[in-house]
């Protein structure tokens, strides 16, 4: 945009307002952030942003008119300029309603958002219409972001290729309620159990909205989940060190293909849902690229209860497109169900009951499998 073109005036008007600016919007953000959220206070944070971007005092005038009268010869246009909110107000504002009451209070400034992009663009203020869509996408408000880029396509405005691009995304099923979670697993294997219900389109869904939100996969996503029961003698032990030797001589029969580690497992989108001690098989060749399977189990009277979980774990080094390929090829992965198999007969042969040599009849091994 013009204005945006003419830096060097701006910085010959005044030299420092760089500095105030950024310390005003700091303020605002700080006040939008604050839990209770105090009106009153954030209007006040308002009022200051607003008199160090647009009414500071230059040749005993605001300094946008200056910079325009200087820049263009033209002080109405300063004048008019005055009325535009900077992008930075709106989208504090917008944030604050979002934490207070999520998308359907945020949705309560629609109107005013609309009518600050006519004004933008009255101005030629691209630049600043293009961070608001933006930053809705980075506050998860969909619906918001596809009016405003439906918006700007209605006033004419040339949308870049990539915004094209996210509105087609977003009109298409975009704004649906598919999370993407801000993760950090630390020292827990992290997963999204809700994937289970996804079908193909969902995970499509899924990974473009990865991709369009720029961020990094840092879970896993379940795929499919199967629960056993295994019968016990009476009185009988079965403890997870146990368990994690005849995992550890499982995997050496698969020549380095399956890796195993003993840690703790949650599902991020549900609250209480953790295993303290699950096994992570993960698989390391190509045709078993990024799988994994959790399996848990825990003594409940005379049964041993076994959860396995078919998990899609993400290679960083991939793209979204071949992250979106493996996830869907999981569920036809004719090795998964015999890998499972193999668990179930490495627990079996741990709890597996045997009549002993004293007695009449031969020995039979009894059998758990489903």
């Amino acid at each position: 945009a013009a204005f945006q073109s003419k830096d060097d005036h701006y910085r010959n008007i005044i030299p420092d307002m760089a500095n105030y600016t950024d310390y005003a919007a700091e303020l605002l953000w700080c006040i939008a952030a604050r839990k209770p959220f105090n009106q009153e206070e954030f209007d006040e944070a308002r009022k200051l942003f607003a008199r160090n971007t647009r009414r500071c005092c230059v040749d005993n005038g605001p300094y946008v008119i200056a910079m325009y009268e200087k820049a263009y010869n033209n002080r109405q246009n300063g004048q008019n300029f005055l009325q535009v909110e900077n992008v930075e107000q709106l989208l504090a504002l917008i944030y604050a309603k979002n934490l207070i009451g999520g998308q359907n209070t945020a949705n309560q400034e629609r109107k005013r958002i609309l009518e600050w992009v006519d004004s933008a663009i009255a101005f030629s203020l691209t630049e600043q219409c293009y961070m608001l869509p933006s930053a809705l996408a980075w506050m998860g408000l969909y619906e918001l972001e596809r009016d405003v880029l439906r918006h700007l396509v209605e006033r004419k405005v040339n949308l870049p290729e990539e915004w094209q691009d996210r509105l087609g995304f977003l009109e298409s099923g975009g704004t649906s309620n598919i999370k993407i979670y801000d993760a950090d697993s630390g020292s827990k294997f992290l997963y999204d159990s809700s994937s289970l219900d996804w079908n193909a389109d969902a995970f499509d869904l899924f990974f473009r909205k990865l991709e369009m939100t720029h961020k990094t996969m840092r879970y896993s996503l379940a795929i499919s989940r199967w629960t056993n029961t295994l019968p016990l003698e009476r009185g009988q032990k079965v403890t997870q060190e146990q368990i994690a030797d005849c995992f550890k001589q499982l995997v050496e029969d698969f020549d380095g293909e399956v890796t195993v580690r003993h840690e703790r497992a949650k599902a991020l989108n549900l609250a209480n849902v953790e295993y303290e001690n699950s096994f992570i098989f993960r698989f390391t060749s190509e045709r078993n690229r990024c799988i994994s399977i959790l399996f848990s189990s825990e003594k409940y009277g005379r049964n041993l209860n076994s959860t396995f979980i078919v998990l899609f774990t993400p290679e960083d080094k991939l793209s979204c497109e071949e992250l979106r390929k493996y996830a869907l090829a999981i569920k036809d992965n004719i090795y998964v169900e015999s890998f499972r198999k193999s668990i179930l007969q490495a627990v079996n042969e741990i709890i597996k009951l045997k009549r002993t040599i004293y007695d009449d009849e031969p020995s039979d091994e009894i059998n758990v499998f489903e």
